[in-house]
């Protein structure tokens, strides 16, 4: 299983990558953002908690739930498109994009090797107290 955009602000347990780490890209293409955006959406939640959650830098709101979502293959947090919809220089790390290119920005929800159960167990464990 792979992580991407996790943000130690927020899950210090899945990420060591402060904020300022992801503002070290360089302006992607718009059509870029929103098959990234688009993508992202089109995953499942594998776990959801009641916390509210605000951008780093505005202090607005950005929702009232924090999660992890996942393709089956990729683990990226709720928040992730916000930051990429707010902010044209959020990075989008280079394995991930490569494997959405590889993946002509499609999640295969009928792949018999994606494993929910697998992905929660390994998930569960980094993720601490939050979900006891």
């Amino acid at each position: 299983m792979e992580y991407t955009g996790f943000i130690k602000e927020y899950d210090s347990t899945l990420s060591n990558k402060s904020i300022d780490y992801f503002f070290n890209s360089s302006d992607l293409n718009i059509d870029i953002v929103d098959k990234v955006v688009s993508y992202l959406s089109h995953g499942t939640s594998i776990v959801s908690w009641m916390h509210m959650i605000y951008d780093l830098y505005s202090n607005e709101i950005i929702g009232e739930g924090h999660g992890v979502d996942t393709d089956g293959v990729w683990f990226w947090p709720s928040y992730l498109p916000y930051y990429l919809r707010k902010y044209p220089d959020f990075l989008i790390e280079n394995k991930f994009l490569d494997y959405l290119i590889q993946k002509n920005f499609s999640i295969d929800w009928n792949d018999k090797s994606i494993d929910i159960g697998k992905m929660e167990n390994e998930l569960f464990p980094r993720l601490g107290n939050v979900v006891k």
